[in-house]
């Protein structure tokens, strides 16, 4: 595999990435800009239903074998009275009426490390991120918890002719609110990509972590989405997934586009 077929198909992942778990660095030197939309829907083991869509605006810094990244978003959720929206959009369903609340998400900051380990074809790369979400969401509306939580990743990737594999292992120490006591929690995600098309690729991710919740089920979904990047400087990205827990969403659809500078 040459090394432009590498780095576009390292790029995919780190779309998929950017869109599951937050963590979206293209491998370029310079500036991305990039604005999305996402929808999630489920009961969370409640009664209702509680809707949330969510706007995040991201920027990507990449200088030699540093990237820095930060996610400013918007966040409305729909759902019962009373609802308190968790760490990683878990929420806790509440018991009255249906109710719309809004405003500012948690911002997401990220370091990530390039190739802390690269294998002497270059077919198989480990990356080395840490990241930080703020706790700026109103907690008196239920869009967060109001505390900081502070998480370490390796992702890993492996490279064939055309399939790339990937991998993500980390740790997550979870901020305490004053409503419940969260606990901190390991996460992973494994998948894979393949070509569909002329700079296009088709990935599945699968996503597990234990909850916040001592109570609950652990968190499981499955993700499918599908990147394109043009001969310029677009970049373009979508996903569907579906929960296999009472802890994720039923479902769940994204689409973002991204400009390199």
């Amino acid at each position: 595999m040459s090394t432009q077929l590498l780095r576009l198909a390292r790029l995919a992942i780190w779309t998929l990435l950017g869109l599951i778990s937050a963590n979206c660095y293209a491998q370029q030197q310079g500036f991305t800009l990039r604005a999305g939309v996402e929808y999630s829907s489920g009961q969370y083991g409640g009664t209702e239903d509680i809707d949330d869509i969510y706007v995040p605006i991201t920027g990507i810094l990449v200088s030699g074998k540093w990237g820095f990244r930060a996610t400013i978003p918007y966040l409305q959720v729909k759902g019962p009275e009373g609802t308190e929206l968790g760490p990683g959009g878990e929420p806790l369903p509440g018991t009255g009426d249906i109710v719309t609340e809004s405003g500012l998400g948690d911002i997401y900051l990220g370091l990530t490390y390039f190739d802390l380990y690269v294998s002497s074809d270059r077919r198989f790369l480990l990356d080395l991120t840490g990241k930080v979400k703020l706790g700026t969401a109103d907690e008196t509306k239920g869009l967060g918890s109001g505390e900081n939580d502070y998480s370490i990743q390796l992702d890993g990737y492996r490279f064939f002719d055309s399939f790339s594999l990937f991998g993500t292992l980390g740790y997550k120490v979870r901020g305490q609110p004053s409503y419940s006591t969260l606990d901190d929690v390991w996460f992973v995600s494994v998948g894979g990509s393949l070509p569909v098309a002329n700079r296009t690729r088709l990935g599945m991710s699968l996503n597990l972590s234990p909850s916040a919740y001592s109570d609950r089920e652990d968190l499981r979904d499955i993700s499918l989405y599908l990147s394109h990047w043009t001969q310029g400087s677009w970049r373009y990205s979508g996903y569907l997934s579906a929960g296999l827990s009472d802890s994720s969403p039923d479902m769940g659809a994204g689409f973002s586009v991204g400009y390199h500078f």
